[in-house]
C-alpha cells in the first residue's frame, strides 16, 4: 500500500459532493462516495455489486466468501495481513465467490444489515441463496482459516443445523472444528441460553478434539464472566492451560482484553493460594505465546496484557509495579520494530500506544502515534487514539482539539458519520462553553446522514441511535434543538434517502409540542472545516 502523509493535503480534498436536499439551506459539509485503498490480491475478488455475486453463485453453484470491513480498523488489517496477504489464501478461495465489501461502498450498511454483519471485520461464508453456513472468528490464523473453510464446504448447511447435529450427538469432527471457529452470532442467541449453548458446545467437543476444546472452553468461560454466571470454571481452564497446541489455541482468552473480566469473576480478591496459582499459570501461558514466531505482531503484543490486567485488579488505585510498565514498554517497542508492513502497523500501534498510557508512559504513546498519524492513510484512527490518549492524561483540551482533527480527516460514507458522531458526543459534555458547536456538529451530522441511502441503516443505525443518546436535553431549547427539529421536518417531508429509519430516529427525539426556529440558511455558520 502507499503511503502519503495525509498532514501534507487539504482536508476539502476529502470530500466530494454537497448535501442540498434540506430546504433550510444547502450545506458546506461534503462526503465522498467510497474509500479507496490498495487491497490484497486485488485480482482474486468479484468486480460488481453484492447483488450480482449472489447471481453469479448460483450460477457456478458455489458458495460465497465474503470480508467485510473498513480500512481503519485494526482487527481487519489484521486479517488482511495474516491471511488475505498470504500466498495460499488465492488457492483457497477457488471454491468461492469472493466478495470484498467495504463499510463505505454504496450500500454497504445495507448489505451489512441483512447480512447481519455489523462488527468490523466480519468472514461469512454464504450458500448461494444466502444462507449463513460459518461466521469465521476474525482471531483465526492461516492453519485454522483453512480448516475453518474445509468444514465448512464439507457441512454445506446452515450453521445452526450444524450445532443442533452437534447437540444431539451426531456431529462430525469437521462440524466441531466448524463449531469451534466460528462466531455464533447471527443465531440470535442471548443471556442465559447463549450461556448453555456456550457450556453445551464446551461439554459436548471430543476429548481428542484438544484444540477444539481449549478454544471452546475459553469462550465459554468468557461468556460466563460476562453474564456473572457460576460454573464449574477450573473444569476448563484447565483445558485452555492443558499444553502447546490448547494454548495456542485458546489464545483469545489467554491475551485478549476480555480476559480482565475473568479475573474478578474467579476470585473476588487477589489473594489467596488459588488466586496466585492462577495467576501464575495465566502468566506462564502469556510468556508461552509472546515466544511464538507463528503468531502475528498484535497477538505477541497482547501477551503483555495479562500482567496488566492481574496489577490492575491487585491495585486499581495505582500506581503500575515497575516490572509490569518495563514488560509494556518492552512489549510496545518490539511491536513497533516487529511491525514491517502497512497492515501490521495499522493493526497493532494503536493497541501499543493505548497499553503505554495504561502504565502512565504518555510521552512514549504520543511519539508512536505521532509517527503513524504523519504517514497512515487513515489519520482520524490515530487521531481519536491520540484523543482517547489524552483524555485517560487528564487533558481535556487536548483530547478535544484530537478529536475535532480525526473528525476533519475522516473519509468515507460511515466512516465520516462515525467520526461526527464521536466529536459530538466529545464536544457535547462540554457543551455549556459552546453550544453553537454542538449545533454544528448536528448539522454536519445530519447533512451526510440525510444524502445517504443507508444513512439510517447497519452501523450507520448505531450512530444515529448514538446521536440520539448524545442530544436528549438538547432538544428542550436553543440552538442545538432548532437544528434537529427542522430537520425533523425534512424527514417528515420526505427529504432523507433513507426514508421510514429516519423517522424512527426523530420519533423519540423531538418534543411534540416544541416549535423550534429553522437554522439559518447556511449551515456552516462560519465554521466549516476548510
Amino acid at each position: 500500500m502507499h503511503l502519503i502523509s495525509m498532514m501534507a493535503l487539504p482536508a476539502v480534498l476529502f470530500f466530494a459532493g454537497c448535501a442540498t436536499t434540506s430546504t433550510h439551506g444547502a450545506t458546506c459539509m461534503k462526503t465522498d462516495i467510497a474509500v479507496k485503498e490498495a487491497i490484497p490480491n486485488p485480482e482474486l475478488w468479484f468486480e460488481g455489486t453484492v447483488e450480482q455475486a449472489f447471481a453469479e453463485a448460483r450460477e457456478l453453484k458455489r458458495p460465497i466468501f465474503l470480508f467485510w470491513n473498513a480500512a481503519w480498523c485494526p482487527p481487519c488489517n489484521e486479517v488482511k495481513s495474516e491471511l488475505l496477504s498470504k500466498a495460499q489464501f488465492p488457492e483457497l478461495m477457488k471454491p468461492f465467490v469472493p466478495v470484498y465489501l467495504d463499510g463505505d461502498s454504496e450500500r454497504a450498511q445495507h448489505w451489512g444489515e441483512k447480512l447481519n454483519a455489523s462488527g468490523y471485520p466480519t468472514m461469512l461464508v454464504l450458500s448461494a441463496e444466502g444462507k449463513e453456513i460459518a461466521r469465521v472468528l476474525e482471531t483465526v490464523n492461516m492453519g485454522e482459516f483453512e480448516a475453518a473453510l474445509s468444514a465448512a464446504l464439507s457441512a454445506n448447511r446452515p450453521l445452526a443445523e450444524t450445532i443442533e447435529l452437534a447437540r444431539s450427538g451426531k456431529a462430525a469432527e469437521s462440524d466441531w472444528r466448524l463449531i469451534a471457529l466460528s462466531n455464533w452470532e447471527a443465531l440470535n442467541v442471548a443471556g442465559a441460553d447463549l450461556l448453555k449453548l456456550h457450556k453445551d458446545m464446551a461439554d459436548g467437543v471430543p476429548e481428542n478434539m484438544v484444540k477444539e476444546r481449549a478454544l471452546l472452553a475459553g469462550r465459554l468461560l468468557d461468556a460466563a464472566a460476562a453474564n456473572g454466571r457460576k460454573i464449574d470454571a477450573q473444569v476448563y481452564l484447565d483445558r485452555i492451560f492443558a499444553g502447546l497446541e490448547a494454548i495456542h489455541a485458546a489464545r483469545a482468552t489467554i491475551i485478549s482484553p476480555s480476559m480482565k473480566n475473568i479475573i474478578p469473576w474467579l476470585h473476588r480478591t487477589p489473594s489467596g493460594i488459588e488466586y496466585n496459582a492462577l495467576k501464575a499459570r495465566w502468566l506462564a501461558a502469556a510468556a508461552v505465546l509472546e515466544a511464538d514466531e507463528t503468531l502475528s505482531v498484535a497477538n505477541r503484543l497482547s501477551a503483555a496484557y495479562p500482567a496488566l490486567a492481574f496489577n490492575q485488579f491487585e491495585h486499581p488505585k495505582g500506581p503500575v509495579d515497575a516490572a509490569v510498565r518495563d514488560q509494556i514498554v518492552a512489549a510496545a517497542a518490539k511491536a513497533d520494530a516487529r511491525a514491517s508492513t502497512p497492515y501490521q502497523r495499522k493493526s497493532v500501534l494503536s493497541w501499543a500506544a493505548s497499553l503505554l498510557g495504561s502504565v502512565g508512559e504518555f510521552d512514549a504513546a504520543r511519539k508512536l502515534l505521532d509517527k503513524e498519524f504523519e504517514v497512515t492513510d487513515t489519520p482520524w484512527y490515530y487521531a481519536s487514539a491520540h484523543a482517547g490518549l489524552e483524555e485517560k492524561a487528564g487533558n481535556q483540551a487536548a483530547a478535544l482539539k484530537w478529536s475535532e482533527k480525526a473528525r476533519v480527516f475522516a473519509k468515507g460514507r460511515a466512516t465520516k458519520l462515525q467520526w461526527i458522531v464521536t466529536d459530538l458526543a466529545a464536544a457535547a459534555k462540554v457543551s455549556a462553553a459552546n453550544e453553537r458547536h454542538v449545533a454544528q456538529l448536528t448539522k454536519e451530522y445530519y447533512a451526510i446522514a440525510f444524502e445517504l441511502e443507508d444513512g439510517f441503516s447497519g452501523r450507520n443505525a448505531k450512530r444515529a441511535n448514538a446521536v440520539a443518546d448524545v442530544l436528549k436535553g438538547f432538544e428542550k431549547g436553543g440552538p442545538v434543538a432548532n437544528v434537529i427539529a427542522a430537520y425533523a421536518a425534512d424527514c417528515e417531508r420526505g427529504l432523507s434517502k433513507d426514508g421510514s429509519k429516519c423517522k424512527n430516529h426523530f420519533a423519540g427525539l423531538v418534543l411534540k409540542d416544541k416549535k423550534a426556529k429553522p437554522p439559518s440558511s447556511s449551515s456552516c455558520d462560519g465554521s466549516c472545516p476548510m
